[in-house]
């Protein structure tokens, strides 16, 4: 084995509009992380389209299972599909094991949630030593290192789960991994300040529809598809408080909306900023009072800055995340974003924005220890020292 610092990590993932971005954006923070520490990373999988860090020494675009790896037909039945998906993962197992060993990789870090047990035994077979970032799946697990960063992660629900007896779990939004900006957005959450004069001021005109000191609103449902969300939000909101919110839209590059949400953005006048991949996340977050997000990625990037959330789900596996995010007190929740109502979104937007206010005009110690954020940023760092040792 090499040296601590002459280590060689091979991170695969996948990305593409549907399945969205968060697989590939972690990946390239914690590679940032592991380049500060002297590591050689390689990133297999996304197209290089995707690429927003130089410090890769390889990239090697290869599609989950390879290029051939889905149904062709679109008539293709449940059984043909799941037998393809079958073939694809053992494809793509065997393809990173080779790679795995013609590099000589020190660790891998797995980041897609299709990887099943059948994956994880040709991984072993080939004696490989992996990270893997678990999400709901009730599959088991034969990782070296399991990473699962929700609020709802626990311990025990992994007793039955863990196959291999040596294997570490990290767990909880401690070990969130996010860019380098956000460690330092946490760090000043203290410093923002919001006078309970003015905080008292936002809340009553926002709910009494009146004019005058707007309040800062951050949206943003992810990397990928937004699937309509972004500007059903915004609409909602502009319809119900006309003039004391100020809306900053923020979607991804992949988003197949983003030419009408553009449209449709400039003809909203001073209220609304939209932005497509915008530079200086965290400051732009710190700049709002509220964020109102799916249940992704950005939820920890949130939480880093000290925002309260107003989170509205939009695929079945953010729910699970989004409750936990909720029933920790650090965000109130919309489930269901194909039932979702103006009038629902409305209501727990003054419930939000109540909390908040209530929350700094009368901190007691109960609520300060409720409300804590969960997320200091540093999960890239320790995840990044843990595959060094």
């Amino acid at each position: 084995m090499r040296k601590a610092e002459g280590r060689r990590i091979l991170l695969r993932c996948d990305a593409n509009p549907n399945l969205g971005l968060g697989h590939v954006a972690r990946c390239q923070a914690l590679a940032a992380a592991l380049d500060q520490l002297g590591a050689e990373c390689i990133m297999l999988g996304p197209d290089q389209t995707y690429q927003t860090s130089d410090v890769f020494r390889d990239w090697i675009r290869q599609p989950f299972g390879g290029e051939r790896a889905n149904p062709s037909s679109a008539t293709a039945t449940g059984t043909d599909t799941a037998v393809v998906a079958a073939k694809a993962a053992l494809a793509d197992a065997n393809w990173l094991a080779q790679i795995a060993n013609n590099y000589q990789a020190d660790w891998l870090v797995v980041d897609d949630y299709r990887v099943n047990e059948h994956y994880q035994q040709v991984l072993r077979a080939h004696a490989c030593r992996w990270l893997q970032f678990d999400g709901s799946s009730p599959q088991r697990l034969w990782a070296d290192v399991v990473l699962n960063s929700s609020p709802a992660a626990r311990a025990e629900d992994y007793q039955d789960r863990v196959a291999n007896a040596a294997s570490q779990l990290l767990l909880g939004p401690r070990y969130a991994i996010l860019r380098t900006e956000f460690a330092d957005a946490s760090a000043n959450v203290a410093s923002r300040t919001s006078t309970n004069a003015n905080a008292k001021l936002v809340i009553r005109k926002t709910v009494e529809r009146e004019s005058e000191s707007p309040i800062q609103i951050y949206l943003n449902f992810g990397g990928g598809d937004d699937r309509g969300a972004l500007r059903w939000c915004a609409q909602t909101l502009l319809d119900a408080f006309p003039h004391p919110v100020h809306l900053k839209l923020v979607s991804g590059e992949q988003n197949p909306n983003n030419g009408a949400l553009a449209e449709w953005a400039s003809r909203q006048g001073p209220q609304l900023e939209f932005r497509v991949n915008p530079p200086g996340l965290s400051e732009l977050m710190l700049e709002c009072e509220l964020a109102i997000l799916a249940g992704g990625t950005s939820c920890y990037e949130a939480d880093a800055c000290g925002l309260p959330m107003l989170l509205l789900p939009l695929v079945p596996n953010q729910l699970t995340h989004a409750r936990a995010w909720a029933a920790h007190g650090r965000a109130h929740l919309i489930e269901g974003w194909s039932d979702a109502s103006p009038a629902a979104l409305r209501d727990r937007f003054i419930a939000c924005m109540l909390g908040w206010l209530r929350d700094r005009m009368e901190p007691s110690p109960k609520t300060v220890q409720e409300r804590r954020q969960l997320t200091d940023g540093l999960g890239a760092k320790r995840v990044a020292e843990r595959l060094m040792v």
